[in-house]
């Protein structure tokens, strides 16, 4: 049975990177009639400043495909919900939130010899294609750059109107109840839950 526009729902998943969601992916798309991509096909399409053209297309391969459910989890969308709500209003989000040492942590270890949120000139650090898509910052270390992006990143998130937001620590993906909750508020009847992320996870 085909899915009108009309019975569509639409989810995306934000959160600074280092936070759980890949795993938030996972379990959305192991609902019934689901179709998550994460960081639109782990690519980095689309840049901090706003590329509108690029969110439109990829809101529009949202709108053809034949779930019910679709949607995005990734970092870079931020900048693009007020675009995302005008285009669809009935979206919904899902903000994940882990602790801020960890995720500074976590991304200084993932990112050695990179630093995507200060302007550089590619000599001490190298370049990289994710460079475009995190805000950039004066500091006077990249750890410091790190920390003014998550005060940044859940600020502007807390601008988002909160009735279409449902916050979860990154912690919470262990625990059944939270996610439960969470895609009952998304919508989803005879919702299954499977625990993608360990606590191990949690130190990377």
């Amino acid at each position: 049975m085909s899915t009108t526009m009309k019975d569509k729902k639409y989810i995306f998943g934000l959160g600074t990177g280092r936070c759980g969601t890949v795993s938030l992916t996972s379990l959305l798309n192991l609902q019934e009639s689901s179709c998550f991509s994460h960081e639109m096909g782990s690519k980095p399409y689309l840049s901090w400043e706003k590329e509108r053209l690029k969110i439109f297309n990829h809101l529009n391969l949202l709108i053809r495909n034949d779930k019910k459910f679709s949607g995005d989890v990734a970092f870079f969308l931020l900048p693009y919900v007020e675009d995302i709500i005008k285009f669809l209003p009935n979206s919904k989000f899902i903000i994940l939130q882990r602790d801020k040492e960890g995720t500074i942590n976590s991304y200084m270890k993932k990112t050695i010899n990179r630093n995507h949120w200060m302007d550089h000139d590619g000599c001490k650090w190298n370049k990289d294609v994710w460079d475009k898509c995190y805000p950039k910052f004066f500091s006077n270390s990249k750890e410091e750059a790190l920390g003014k992006y998550y005060d940044l990143y859940y600020d502007e998130c807390k601008m988002i109107p909160q009735d279409k937001c449902f916050w979860m620590k990154t912690s919470e993906l262990n625990d059944e109840n939270t996610c439960l909750n969470m895609l009952e508020w998304c919508g989803f009847e005879d919702v299954k839950y499977k625990n993608f992320i360990s606590n191990k996870g949690e130190n990377k």
